[in-house]
């Protein structure tokens, strides 16, 4: 009996060794693993966020890229000075050359990004339709690149005798580093 008491001393020995190797080591070991594993899991997401961001970079630059090409192709430029005196001079003319009436042209505030500047202007004008095409024609065919972003006519279109009163808002650039771009 004595014997059995031994080995059953000894198994109650060799538990509760195991038993605080467990709770003394290999928790401890364990908890750390596992906050390694958090820890290269996040990293490995981060990786992930900046290539995908890097991506984004590389298919803005091509795009920035493919606009220049474009922009090249146009023959228009972007002068390097925000002074639109100039060109609101040659818009008037060629206002007066289509003969559209009571004409007005408010330039709104600059927006100056970092190498463009964005020169919002509006427009309101009376007339015919193939005035204001002609009109739109004469400020497309000009050297200045411009956008039209929005036309809005009212009127009664199928009197020829009544003119319709156009909104047109466009935007004309410059440069902020003054220098002109081709």
């Amino acid at each position: 009996m004595r014997t059995e008491s031994d080995i059953l001393k000894a198994l109650g020995i060799v538990v509760a060794l195991v038993a605080a190797f467990v709770v003394a080591v290999w928790f401890p070991h364990r908890a750390e693993m596992n906050q390694i594993q958090s820890q290269i899991d996040a990293r490995r997401q981060d990786d992930a966020r900046q290539l995908s961001e890097v991506k984004k970079f590389e298919q803005l630059r091509k795009q920035v890229a493919t606009l220049e090409t474009q922009f090249a192709s146009l023959g228009k430029s972007i002068p390097a000075s925000t002074d639109i005196s100039p060109l609101l001079a040659q818009l008037g003319r060629e206002l007066a050359q289509v003969s559209l009436t009571d004409s007005e042209i408010q330039s709104e505030t600059v927006i100056h990004g970092g190498d463009i500047s964005v020169i919002p202007l509006t427009f309101r004008i009376r007339g015919s339709y193939s005035q204001f095409f002609d009109f739109l024609r004469a400020v497309e065919s000009g050297d200045r690149l411009t956008r039209v972003h929005d036309v809005k006519i009212t009127g009664t279109p199928l009197k020829r005798d009544e003119p319709l009163t156009i909104r047109l808002e466009i935007s004309t650039f410059a440069t902020s580093g003054g220098q002109t771009k081709p």
